[in-house]
């Protein structure tokens, strides 16, 4: 049965007083926002909630005046200044790995990942999700192929598997607050039967809300399936494609986690990862990953507003029949 993304754990809901906190420091240098996460203490992740405040710059306390500091505590919690990085939607990659994260391309050429199929909630169809800016990238309207590609040499095999329908890329009202959502959703082509059926990756059983330091993974067709962890909830970004460009707040932020095996820390996602569906470790789907910055840190919409505005469920109707 499909698991509905609310929860009573505090660790999952969206603090009550984020707008109160990120008030009271917008006098801060270089304020660009407030998340809401794990703090991070001389470069390295600690398990300790904290107000993760973000600036364009981290600066000597010296060269601050005394209402420009960030108080160490706000509102019960430790805060933790952090410098943000530009975040880019990763909508370019040249892979494909198992079917969810298969490499896919819209009828313009704009490339992705394709996250998983779902179902719509009200006709019961499949559907294939990803993001706005994949589906519907460089003005594709509702009805353009979406092509399934099998990079090659010398030249790419392209299958058509799927239908643009609707999608978006905005704010929308979530619980009664603002969330950032990048994301589509396409009709499954007639003629991709066969295509279809080779998908080896199982479907989503469920939705979950995402929980703050928690392992996640994703498939994406440039970086493959990587692990990662949430670090923030309620991160405040910025959108940018081609020439638009958009607040997102509410998002989340997950850092790659270190490989012991390797004493690294590899890329969670990389352009080329944009759609690609983030995972807890119980396999429910938490996020929608649209963008990537210059640590490898991914970012992603929650899967909760995502379903409500594209009107999709996870969890196949009982009556289907519908082989994917």
């Amino acid at each position: 049965m499909q698991t509905d993304c609310n929860s009573n754990n505090p660790m999952h809901r969206h603090p009550a007083n984020l707008e109160e906190v990120r008030r009271r420091l917008a006098g801060v240098r270089g304020f660009s926002g407030v998340g809401f996460g794990l703090k991070d203490t001389a470069g390295k992740r600690i398990p300790l909630l904290s107000w993760r405040v973000y600036v364009t710059e981290k600066l000597p306390r010296k060269l601050l005046s005394p209402g420009g500091l960030v108080p160490s505590w706000l509102l019960g919690f430790p805060t933790d200044v952090v410098r943000r990085e530009s975040t880019c939607a990763s909508s370019f990659g040249n892979r494909q790995d198992a079917f969810e994260g298969a490499m896919i391309a819209n009828q313009k050429g704009v490339p992705g990942t394709l996250g998983c199929w779902a179902w719509s909630a009200v006709t019961g169809e499949p559907v294939l999700l990803s993001n706005y800016h994949v589906l519907f990238g460089r003005r594709c309207r509702p009805g353009d192929v979406i092509w399934r590609v099998r990079p090659g040499h010398p030249k790419n095999d392209f299958q058509p598997i799927a239908r643009s329908l609707l999608g978006k890329a905005g704010n929308i009202k979530f619980r009664g607050t603002d969330y950032f959502i990048d994301a589509a959703i396409g009709v499954k082509d007639g003629s991709a039967d066969a295509t279809c059926e080779e998908s080896t990756t199982e479907s989503p059983l469920a939705a979950a809300d995402a929980v703050v330091g928690s392992l996640v993974t994703k498939c994406g067709a440039a970086t493959g399936r990587t692990v990662g962890r949430i670090v923030d909830v309620c991160y405040p970004d910025r959108w940018h494609y081609d020439l638009e460009s958009a607040a997102a707040p509410n998002q989340l932020l997950i850092q790659p986690e270190f490989d012991a095996s390797s004493e690294k820390s590899e890329a969670f996602s990389r352009m080329g990862d944009s759609g690609a569906v983030i995972r807890e470790d119980a396999g429910r789907v938490v996020g929608l990953l649209w963008g990537s910055n210059a640590r490898g840190e991914g970012v992603a919409c929650h899967i909760g507003p995502v379903m409500k505005e594209l009107g999709i469920r996870l969890e196949p109707p009982a009556d289907s029949r519908v082989a994917l």
